[in-house]
Order: C-alpha cells, then sequence, then structure tokens
C-alpha cells in the first residue's frame, strides 16, 4: 500500500516590510555578487529573526 501526503504551503513571504515583534531582529538581505558580468551566481547573506513571517514554533509560545 503506497500513502500519499498532500503537503500545503502556507508560508507567507518575507521582505524588508514584514513586521517583527518590538526588538527583534528585522530581515535584511545584503548582496555580495548579483549574475551578470564577472559572476555566474546570485550570492547574499540574510539576517532575521527566527520568529519573522510564518514559523513552526507556535507551540514554544505558549508551553515551556
Amino acid at each position: 500500500m503506497t500513502t500519499t501526503a498532500l503537503l500545503w504551503d502556507i508560508s507567507a513571504p518575507v521582505d524588508s516590510t514584514t513586521p517583527v515583534y518590538p526588538g527583534d531582529t528585522p530581515y535584511q538581505q545584503r548582496w555580495s555578487t548579483a549574475i551578470g558580468p564577472g559572476s555566474v551566481v546570485n550570492v547574499s547573506t540574510l539576517t532575521m529573526t527566527a520568529h519573522i513571517g510564518t514559523h513552526a514554533d507556535a507551540p514554544l509560545h505558549y508551553d515551556a
């Protein structure tokens, strides 16, 4: 018997306008390289709180 699970992605997009809890680290993306002359890849660094946008640790918000 084969079981197939469906996954519904309800993730909200994250960008510099995504609100964060007061005092948490806001979203920031810094580009090191971008595809174009002299670079064949996009490379960036993301800085943000783990609690930005849609996240999967909801039980930790109300249960120790």
